[in-house]
């Protein structure tokens, strides 16, 4: 019954769409629904999520477009709803639809609805292998330019490398009797692209750094932050899981993902460049602050605020008149 209705959604009035999905939250998308995962999967095919992305997408839609959202992050974050990956490792763990999620965050217009950004953030945290998978097909070109849609597009960037890798990357990898992961494996090429994205290349980066225009150096290196903060996480977390038996095999990971990641970041001959142009800007701009207040020092006591004050009570005697044009006094007209 769910599935017919939630196919046309997007045609009904705002107070329709609110009711269906406030009935479907309610009912279905709670702990205590008998409805199984795999049939809620069932429940929301592509069909159905592309009338949710629309309804959500609608920066008109008001508590339709709100409630659109709220029911896409829960059913595209919780394992429950059947279609994100249990990352908590067991037998009985849900494998989800990770090709059918890729295909929502490949329709979501991140880098101009608010509610679309959220959703994508919220697919991605802590989830390397969705984030490269979306990271690998980024929709928009990353080639330094000063426009709003590359600044846009660099922030989302910036936002996803935050969001993939947590402090603890390898809780669902590895245990305490079992040896780290290669370099080589799935999980962790899947990191490696996180922190550097293929989008956007060591070239990319230095050209970013070193572009005229200010807010382009701005973008690129918030993105070269997040991913330096991330590869620390990384490399914390790599420190925090070796043991004893295994602690040799964990330190040549290590060592692996700090050659790995050197190969991608940019040229430190660039990072020196960027600091020094900025520093001469920062010592040109201090000159010319201090030069203008030692002219505000240097001026005569009578600009001074006291000071005109001072003048004009010791200058003004006596009764004055105050002449305005075009009104004259009968006694100006006598003569």
């Amino acid at each position: 019954m769910y599935s017919g209705v939630l196919r046309g959604l997007g045609s009904n009035d705002d107070d329709t769409v609110v009711y269906v999905l406030s009935t479907l939250r309610d009912r279905v998308l709670t702990p205590e629904s008998l409805v199984p995962p795999g049939l809620r999967s069932v429940l929301f095919r592509s069909v159905t999520l592309d009338q949710l992305i629309i309804i959500s997408g609608n920066h008109l839609g008001g508590p339709a477009a709100e409630i659109a959202h709220k029911i896409l992050v829960m059913v595209c974050t919780d394992p429950c709803n059947g279609l994100m990956l249990d990352s908590k490792a067991g037998t009985n763990s849900l494998k989800g639809n990770p090709q059918r999620l890729l295909g929502v965050m490949k329709k979501l217009k991140a880098s101009e609805i608010t509610y679309h950004r959220e959703l994508l953030l919220a697919i991605v945290h802590g989830r390397p292998l969705l984030s490269s998978s979306y990271l690998d097909e980024f929709p928009y070109n990353l080639e330094p330019r000063a426009s709003p849609t590359w600044f846009a597009a660099i922030s989302l960037v910036a936002d996803l490398v935050s969001s993939a890798i947590t402090s603890n990357p390898f809780s669902s990898l590895v245990s305490p009797s079992q040896d780290p992961p290669s370099l080589d494996s799935l999980e962790v090429q899947c990191m490696l692209k996180c922190i550097v994205p293929r989008a956007f290349s060591r070239m990319v980066i230095n050209r970013g750094l070193l572009h005229s225009d200010s807010l382009v150096k701005h973008g690129s290196l918030r993105l070269l932050l997040e991913a330096l903060k991330s590869l620390a996480r990384l490399l914390d977390a790599i420190d925090r899981a070796s043991s004893s038996r295994t602690l040799q095999r964990w330190v040549s990971l290590k060592q692996e993902f700090q050659h790995e990641t050197r190969a991608l970041l940019p040229d430190p001959q660039v990072l020196l460049k960027l600091l020094s142009s900025l520093t001469s800007i920062h010592s040109k701009a201090s000159k010319t602050s201090l030069k203008r207040a030692r002219k505000s020092e240097d001026l005569p006591d009578v600009y001074h605020r006291d000071k005109v004050k001072k003048l004009k009570s010791d200058t003004v005697n006596g009764d004055f008149d105050i002449i305005i044009s075009g009104i004259s006094t009968d006694s100006d007209m006598l003569y």
